[in-house]
Formats: structure tokens, sequence, C-alpha cells
């Protein structure tokens, strides 16, 4: 069985609702705020997935119903 997705505050700024936090998922850990790239039709467009890694890039939004038509 999975783990479920769980999220950790680790620290919130007194004087708004600003917080950093960690974003535990069974495929790795993402630290908040990130960047999150969104890959439109199944694909990051214009960096290659090498450079969004050393960019830093925890995870990729994507589309996964597009992913699936692609194929039929």
């Amino acid at each position: 069985m999975k783990k479920p997705i769980t999220f950790e505050i680790l620290k919130k700024k007194t004087n708004s609702k600003a917080r950093r936090g960690r974003l535990i998922t069974p495929h790795g850990i993402i630290e908040t705020p990130t960047l999150l790239p969104v890959a439109t039709k199944a694909t990051l467009k214009g960096i290659g997935a090498h450079d969004w890694k050393a960019l830093g890039v925890d995870a990729v939004i994507a589309n996964t119903y597009q992913i699936g038509r692609a194929h039929v």
C-alpha cells in the first residue's frame, strides 16, 4: 500500500499567511514554495528534462488525459 501524501509546515510568518513547508509524496519530497512547471500536451517546452533538474525543479504538473489521448 502506498503511503498517503502529507504536508508539514516548517516555518510560518507571524505577520502574514506565508509559510515554508514540505510536501511528502510516495515519489519523493518537494520543498515549498517551489517552481512547478506545467507540461502541456505531455511535454515541457523549451528546456530539456536534465536542464529542469539542474535548475532545482522537484516536480512537474502534467495532464495525464492528454498523454492517454495522444496514443489513440
